[in-house]
């Protein structure tokens, strides 16, 4: 039975406890050739904090007599640079941090943290420093630079760890707007104060070296004077598997797994193509070979199939769903509301000359409704977004990377169009009554009634199929029993909307779904909005271009449902067009 750690970043529990670990430590190396204040972006829960406290057990003169237990069987234990086990450590955990309150009650609480974090450096190295240090209780970080200034009287240095650096800000952002953003990070702000302390304290004062980790580079931006000491390797092709999992790794645990539940060679085969199809791994480098999976979602799976010898119900882990204020934040940029409903449709990825290392939130709202660059950084660096391919042009093609990702975004949009209970249950149920017996009249009743009257005469007038397209995937998207597949390539085509059965689900009687949306315009109909309106169902289906319409869905959309039943073994499709 293989442990698996998941939610567990303690790197010493991990090893000597036995559990599932991928080993990263030969990067340690590369990492102290690359400079001695690093920062590193990656999506919430990939694995960074693991890696923040693989450094601090490596590093930590504390430590020093477990680092054969620990790393004599990891690579950088069998090849261990001079530096191991030569640094006092200092982690500073920012999404520790409150978040709401006044300003005064924030800064609070951040000092107290730090000041927490000191206190715990006071006892763990107090038979190496020469006298403890004194914990001030004023709004300042006096306790740090006294702990420097001892430190400096030692015959070690300080290896300062900071995880999660832009969490506590990019929360208060969310929740409090702009203006306790900017009290945060501007140029009196106490997180400008604390930045400028540290690049300070690196002047051959006893800070030695720094290693920071969080998701975007707005804030690191934004306090740009207190933090121009910071080297981003985020982008750099050598440390793109320095957290997650490859692809390769993920099927060697799943075929160990398969073999204990006496799943064999398709029962295998079905469980990877779900974990391709829902957590698809992320690139972040155009050279990048092996896409990266998220670690959280893989250990989340992983462990229910092992456990049950099934998929994990539901497939999303919710601890990875950014809560609404962050979505909100993301649909409030100029352009980024429309450029997710695009992306989420399927068929329109982002281009950009370039991904950008260093911008500010003045200009991300600023510039993005002008350039893409900076919207398409920050989507990327959150995980919204992953890198597909350069294309002729030589730009960076960008999309939605997974179905997590996907489905995300689809519930805030049904949120947003059914914020009542009652509106989202009878969505619920014209839905079943698709899903389980082929019949799709309420749901088109359904938009009609409900959806189309909070669209604005000027909506209506610019709707198009992926309009539609997208109302249709908002309420039909349910991961509990389907793979929903929207402009899935084919050698013949893209379905608009395919909804397939997953296979640990086929024996329920429901169905396996393929839309196809058509638009006609009323310039096409050749008729005034007004003449359209007094037309009833039974007289627009009987209009020649209507029936042409309905006639060439119809025969796209069985093409499709017959390559995807040769695809996905599937063994019966509803074929449908609208």
């Amino acid at each position: 039975m293989i442990k698996f750690a998941y939610g567990v970043s303690d790197f010493h529990s991990i090893i000597s406890e036995n559990y599932f670990y991928v080993d990263r430590t030969q990067y340690i190396n590369n990492i102290e050739e690359m400079g001695k204040s690093l920062l590193f972006l990656r999506p919430r829960r990939f694995g960074k904090s693991l890696w923040l406290n693989t450094l601090a057990n490596y590093y930590d003169v504390a430590k020093e007599k477990d680092f054969e237990k620990l790393f004599g069987h990891l690579a950088i234990g069998k090849n261990p640079t001079p530096l191991h086990n030569k640094y006092f450590i200092l982690e500073w955990d920012f999404s520790c941090f409150r978040t709401y309150g006044t300003l005064k009650e924030i800064e609070r609480s951040v000092l107290e943290s730090i000041n927490s974090s000191i206190n715990r450096f006071n006892i763990k190295y107090s038979y190496l420093l020469p006298k403890q240090i004194n914990i001030s209780e004023s709004i300042n970080i006096s306790s740090f630079e006294e702990l420097v200034a001892i430190v400096g009287q030692t015959q070690y240095r300080l290896y300062l760890l900071i995880d999660e650096y832009d969490n506590f800000t990019n929360e208060v952002l969310a929740s409090q707007g702009h203006k306790r953003y900017e009290e945060l990070v501007g140029s009196d702000s106490l997180l400008k104060y604390i930045f400028r302390e540290v690049k300070s304290a690196t002047r051959g004062m006893g800070l030695d070296r720094v290693f920071a980790t969080g998701v975007t580079p707005v804030v690191m931006s934004d306090i740009t004077s207190g933090a121009n000491i910071f080297t981003n390797i985020s982008l750099e092709l050598e440390f793109t598997k320095l957290c997650g999992f490859t692809e390769t790794e993920v099927t060697e645990v799943l075929s160990s797994i398969c073999e204990k539940c006496q799943v064999y060679e398709q029962g295998f085969n079905e469980a990877l193509n779900l974990i391709r199809t829902w957590y698809n791994g992320y690139k972040f480098h155009l050279e990048q070979e092996d896409k990266i999976y998220n670690p959280t979602l893989c250990l989340y799976f992983l462990r229910s199939f092992q456990k049950y010898c099934k998929y994990p119900t539901p497939i999303l882990d919710t601890n990875l769903s950014p809560d609404e204020d962050k979505l909100e934040y993301i649909q409030s940029i100029p352009g980024g509301e429309q450029l997710l409903l695009d992306l989420i449709q399927g068929d329109v990825q982002v281009s950009v000359s370039q991904l950008s290392d260093k911008f500010g939130l003045k200009v991300m709202h600023s510039q993005s409704a002008k350039d893409r660059i900076f919207l398409a950084s920050f989507l990327w660096y959150s995980g919204v977004l992953s890198i597909i391919k350069q294309n002729e042009e030589g730009k960076i093609v960008l999309n939605i990377p997974n179905l997590v990702i996907h489905r995300l975004y689809i519930e805030r949009i049904k949120n947003n169009l059914l914020p009542s209970p009652l509106s989202r249950d009878d969505a619920l149920d014209a839905a079943e009554k698709l899903c389980n017996k082929g019949e799709m009249g309420d749901l088109c009743f359904f938009i009609e009634k409900s959806i189309f009257p909070i669209f604005s005469n000027r909506d209506l007038r610019h709707a198009n199929e992926l309009t539609i397209k997208t109302l249709f995937i908002a309420l039909l998207f349910n991961d509990n029993f389907y793979l929903m597949m929207s402009e899935r390539e084919h050698h013949k085509g893209y379905p608009d909307l395919a909804m397939v059965v997953r296979p640990d689900c086929r024996k329920f009687k429901i169905l396996d779904i393929v839309i196809e949306f058509k638009h006609i315009s009323i310039k096409d109909l050749g008729m005034t909005a007004e003449t359209l309106r007094q037309k009833d169902e039974k007289e627009l289906r009987g209009l020649d271009i209507v029936k042409q319409k309905f006639s060439d869905a119809k025969i796209q959309a069985l093409r499709y449902a017959n390559d995807l039943s040769k695809e996905l073994t599937i063994l019966a499709s509803n074929i449908f067009s609208s």
